[in-house]
Parts: C-alpha cells; sequence; structure tokens
C-alpha cells in the first residue's frame, strides 16, 4: 500500500485542504509521541484520554480532508481512525475507573 504522503506529494502545492491534512498528520504524530509521557510518565489517565481523543476527532478530521483530496489515500488513514475508536473508549474507561495521580482526583466509577 503507497503512503498517504507519496499519494499526496503527487498533488500540486496549492490543492484545497493539501496544507490542512499534513498539519493535522504533524499534530496527530505529536499527539502520538506523548501520550507515554503524559500517561505513564505523570500518571494521568486523564490526560492520555484526553491525547487519545483529540488523537480520534484529529484523526477524523484528517480523513475527511484526505478523502476530498484522494480516496485512495483515505483509505490508509481509516486502520488508524478504527484503532482510535477503540482506544478512546478504552482510554476515557480507564480514566474513569483509575485515580490520576496528576491531579489526584478519581475513581470517578467504581470503588
Amino acid at each position: 500500500m503507497t503512503s498517504t504522503f507519496l499519494l499526496l506529494e503527487s498533488k500540486p502545492s496549492d490543492t484545497p485542504g493539501r496544507k490542512t491534512f499534513i498539519w493535522l498528520e504533524v499534530i496527530n504524530w505529536v499527539l502520538f509521541a506523548i501520550f507515554t509521557s503524559v500517561y505513564f510518565g505523570l500518571k494521568s489517565p486523564i490526560l492520555g484520554a484526553l491525547d487519545t481523543v483529540l488523537g480520534l476527532v484529529l484523526t477524523a478530521w484528517s480523513l475527511l480532508v484526505n478523502y476530498r483530496i484522494d480516496k485512495k489515500a483515505a483509505l490508509n488513514i481509516l486502520p488508524r481512525f478504527l484503532w482510535l475508536l477503540l482506544a478512546g473508549y478504552v482510554s476515557v474507561y480507564v480514566a474513569l475507573m483509575n485515580k490520576d495521580m496528576l491531579f489526584d482526583i478519581g475513581p470517578f466509577i467504581g470503588n
């Protein structure tokens, strides 16, 4: 499967939505890179859940923008979107069921 960026590279630089897509992807990968630090390093399931849900929203936006540019390239983002649907559900559940050491609050449901 061809990379989404390679498929977009062949498009003219003034293609509508191209810059938006690139910025959305940059922000998405920054969120992905900091997840371990906020969740495990800061011991904050709340920040981990916020990071994951924000990543889900930005990935959905990225998918829509990319779909308008190149439907084939958008298919490359679909697995990440599906993964983040599951990860978003799990991370919110974990945040609700566990104490957040950073904010010293929780759990909100359960014990």
